[in-house]
C-alpha cells in the first residue's frame, strides 16, 4: 500500500480533531467491515469515483450488521466537472 499523501494526512487529522472516527480497511474483508459497522450507526462512504460500484461490499455488510441508521454513499460529492465519459458507441 502506498504512503498516504500529505494533504490526506492533514484531512484525517482535521476530522479526528472534530471527533470523527476514521476507519480504514479493505473492501473485501467482509467480517472486519461487519464488526466495525456494529460499533457505529452512520456510515459515510468516501470511495473515489472509479471505486463507487465497490461500495456494494459496504452495503452488504450494512445489511448483515443490521444497526445502521443512515448511509451516505460516495455519489454525494462526485465532482461532475472533473469526470470524463466515453463517447457513445
Amino acid at each position: 500500500m502506498p504512503a498516504p499523501l500529505p494533504h490526506k494526512i492533514i484531512l484525517h487529522d482535521e476530522f479526528r480533531s472534530l471527533g470523527v472516527t476514521v476507519i480504514e480497511g479493505e473492501l473485501d474483508d467482509h467480517e472486519k467491515i461487519v464488526a466495525t459497522l456494529r460499533r457505529v450507526d452512520i456510515v459515510i462512504s468516501s470511495l473515489p469515483f472509479p471505486q463507487v460500484p465497490d461500495q456494494i461490499h459496504i452495503i452488504e455488510a450494512i445489511k448483515v450488521a443490521g444497526n445502521i441508521k443512515r448511509f451516505i454513499p460516495s455519489e454525494f460529492g462526485i465532482e461532475e466537472d472533473r469526470l470524463s465519459f466515453l463517447p457513445p458507441f
